[in-house]
């Protein structure tokens, strides 16, 4: 299972449960497993289980663009236009509905109201990092 499947990026589920929910969330649960599964089983009371968490985040950033900078995404009435370097978000934008436009080399997503935040990784990982560091570590990066 990768980043994107625990996170439900594009299989309309959500990002992780945030920190204020009781532990016994099941949500909870696939994630751990998820974490488990990348750097094996982590003691919170270990001094280097910060470090461990950290490298996990820092790997998983890599492999996932961020939007920043890299797409220009405009509004015209009811549609959505996502122009710039948009190969690495592809899979996003179909999923989000968007269809390539060759005329004119952008993504259209029609009656749509698409945000950067919907097609960068990244913002998954800041969510994922929330619940590390305040609910399963318990302590601040």
């Amino acid at each position: 299972m990768g980043l994107k499947e625990l996170l439900g990026i594009g299989s309309g589920g959500s990002a992780p449960p945030t920190a204020r929910r009781p532990r016994s969330n099941p949500g909870y649960d696939r994630i751990d497993v998820w974490i488990e599964s990348r750097i094996g089983k982590v003691d919170p009371n270990d001094p280097m289980a910060g470090s461990k968490y950290e490298s996990l985040l820092r790997e998983e950033g890599r492999r996932y663009p961020s939007a920043r900078g890299r797409v220009i995404i405009s509004h015209q009435g009811n549609d959505t236009i996502i122009s710039g370097e948009t190969m690495p978000f592809k899979g996003a934008l179909r999923r989000l509905g968007g269809k390539w436009d060759p005329r004119s080399k952008s993504w259209v997503a029609k009656g749509r109201d698409v945000r950067e935040v919907d097609i960068d990784g990244r913002s998954g990982l800041a969510g994922l990092r929330e619940y590390i560091f305040k609910v399963r570590y318990g302590r601040s990066p």
